[in-house]
């Protein structure tokens, strides 16, 4: 009989595999490192099909990972339900070959907000997956900065449309009408505003704290997905050893953004 972890192995192989076998031609790739603003699009979309489709339903999070699937975690060979927006998959692994052939949307953040939050993320859960200080975290290959690099680097020269988290937090709706232009989707201006207003960090913080996160198991009692948001808050963390090795990995890898 397989023990646990192997049985989580096995089912997560069988849903990449299914997710594989299951992308069509007109999914559209939603890619983010961890902690970069992929949620944020998620509720975007998702609150498109409640307006359009369910009358204005409450979108939480449960209902968030119910609709928009994720690759490796949802059964892709499913059909998908919905006619207002084509079928958006999440994932945060990097550009795979699969993948160049559909339309793409990149989100990325500031790696250095990004790895302030995806520390915070990783120490809320109730069995964390890396111990250490923040500067070792952001050295560990697993979950560091070199490893937000090379998913940058992997999708920006093959996405069709490049998201900053930073410049959603500025003018959401420019950015959305932006994204939905260059995927071909269109919509109206009342549609989009109304998705964007209540997909915005405020109302989504509300949201989870009146009905909760959907793994709720996996998280200690006091941790919130949505935490704070905001963006620069690297500069209470970062020491001047840790912003030389970001500078010499931005010239590495070509950071064109930030």
């Amino acid at each position: 009989m397989l023990a646990m972890p192997d049985r989580d192995k096995v089912r997560r192989a069988i849903r990449y595999a299914q997710g594989i076998l299951g992308l069509r031609k007109d999914d559209v790739i939603l890619t983010s490192f961890p902690k970069s603003g992929n949620t944020w699009v998620r509720f975007f979309f998702c609150h498109v099909i409640s307006l359009a489709e369910w009358g204005d339903r409450v979108v939480d999070f449960p209902t968030l990972d119910r609709t928009m699937p994720e690759l490796g975690v949802n059964n892709l060979l499913l059909p998908w339900q919905h006619t207002t927006i084509p079928r958006i998959v999440k994932t945060h692994k990097g550009c795979w070959p699969i993948f160049r052939n559909r339309k793409s949307v990149l989100v990325i953040r500031d790696p250095r907000d990004t790895m302030v939050s995806f520390f915070h993320f990783e120490n809320g859960k109730k069995t964390p997956r890396f111990k250490g200080t923040f500067s070792e975290f952001i050295r560990s290959e697993a979950f560091g900065l070199e490893r937000w690099f090379k998913h940058y680097r992997s999708w920006v020269d093959h996405c069709t449309v490049l998201l900053r988290y930073e410049d959603l937090k500025v003018d959401d709706i420019a950015h959305f009408r932006r994204m939905l232009d260059a995927l071909s989707i269109r919509m109206s201006d009342d549609l989009l505003a109304a998705a964007a207003e209540r997909s915005r960090f405020g109302r989504v913080k509300k949201i989870e704290r009146q009905f909760g996160q959907t793994k709720t198991d996996r998280f200690k009692a006091d941790y919130m997905f949505a935490r704070s948001g905001e963006t620069g808050g690297w500069h209470d963390y970062f020491s001047n050893e840790d912003l030389e090795y970001y500078t010499e990995l931005s010239r590495k890898y070509r950071l064109a953004h930030y």
